[in-house]
């Protein structure tokens, strides 16, 4: 699996603009997943990034994530401020995509349940993607959306696959046919778009740049899609400079790294900012 970043980044980083007092005017967002936590500041109207900070911990299983999550989030106080907005971005492969039309929202749980084992008494959730007329469904633990409904009197909870969808349309056109790269520690996740509809979406586990070129290719072969006519797009816990990225690099006509658009950063920024979906 990857090495990834700087696994010890605990510090917060603030922009010299940061001021506290105006946490009115400013957006909080948080990413949860078994590899740690994150969060960041942003300006509600203006594309500024004004402090960030990054707990990268290693969590063995869904049973402990609310634990961890509330002692997280306890020793974290700016997290209590009254932010205009609060927006989690929860990380698992455990979702799906289901079209609009075939959707019904009391067979929700019961369709997850069926893809998926739960560890963990389990709550769905649906992320609605208008742009797509799709609506995702993903598993979160109910005791770690309990410690949510204590922290935040009122937040927006979203799926990775969510904002990976929505920045792919953006980024590839109409004409074109991408493929979207979401790496997690030990699995990452895949969304092949072409001429501007979304064919495939699909959650692999991995070891070796082998394994996740195995996958694009296959997944890629059964749509007849060339790989050097393919756009992919790339984001989540792995290094540019890693060997996945090189490989990938051999057999795709593209590759590029999914940036969020800030007319500033804080500085010095020695964290990639690729590895933070929710900044998309």
């Amino acid at each position: 699996m990857p090495v990834t970043g700087n696994k010890s980044m605990h510090d917060l980083i603030t922009d010299q603009s940061f001021e506290p007092k105006n946490i009115s005017e400013y957006k909080l967002s948080i990413q949860v997943s078994l590899d740690g936590f994150s969060f960041f500041v942003t300006h509600k109207t203006e594309r500024r990034l004004l402090a960030l900070k990054s707990t990268r911990v290693t969590i063995s299983s869904e049973k402990f994530l609310a634990r961890r999550f509330a002692e997280w989030a306890n020793s974290e106080e700016i997290l209590s401020k009254p932010f205009s907005s609060v927006t989690i971005c929860f990380i698992t492969p455990k979702f799906t995509l289901v079209p609009n039309e075939l959707y019904e929202k009391n067979k929700a749980s019961s369709l997850v349940n069926l893809l998926f084992d739960a560890q963990v008494k389990s709550q769905i959730i649906a992320n609605a993607i208008d742009e797509l007329s799709t609506t995702l469904l993903f598993s979160i633990p109910v005791e770690l959306k309990n410690e949510f409904d204590k922290v935040f009197n009122s937040y927006t909870l979203i799926h990775t696959g969510k904002v990976l969808a929505q920045q792919s349309l953006q980024l590839i056109g109409p004409q074109e046919t991408g493929l979207t790269l979401f790496f997690s520690p030990d699995n990452f996740s895949l969304f092949l778009h072409k001429e501007g509809t979304l064919i495939l979406t699909n959650s692999f586990t991995y070891s070796h740049p082998n394994d996740v070129l195995y996958y694009s290719l296959t997944a890629l072969k059964q749509y007849k899609i060339a790989p050097k006519q393919c756009k992919v797009l790339i984001s989540g816990q792995i290094e540019k400079e890693s060997d996945y990225i090189t490989l990938l690099k051999n057999y795709f006509g593209q590759t590029y790294f999914l940036l969020p658009d800030f007319e500033s950063t804080p500085e010095p920024l020695n964290e990639p900012l690729h590895q933070f979906i929710s900044l998309l």
